[in-house]
């Protein structure tokens, strides 16, 4: 299983609860994707550079690449993310 952690820093006056709430609405239903859950970082020391955060699974790591290219990731990330947000942090990690 490949899970792709997505860290995020949004830009001043962006709605943490408005990016979870299409986060989860959109990402679920892009093909390859097994599951997704978002979330928001509880901060310990300095780590507080990121205000979402979201896990999404696939099963192999050909599935994250379709997911990228695909029209409905696509448009989630050009029109709605990348406007909202200030810093992103992303890796995909291979569960054992």
């Amino acid at each position: 299983m490949i899970r792709r952690v997505v860290r995020l820093k949004l830009n001043e006056g962006v709605g943490a609860d408005e990016v979870l709430t299409k986060t989860y609405d959109v990402l679920p239903k892009v093909k390859g994707v097994q599951s997704c859950r978002v979330g928001v970082p509880e901060h310990v020391g300095d780590d507080g550079d990121y205000d979402v955060v979201f896990f999404v699974d696939f099963q192999r790591m050909e599935d994250v690449k379709a997911y990228v290219d695909d029209p409905v990731h696509r448009d989630y990330v050009e029109n709605f993310l990348n406007p909202r947000v200030a810093l992103k942090d992303v890796v995909n990690v291979r569960i054992w």
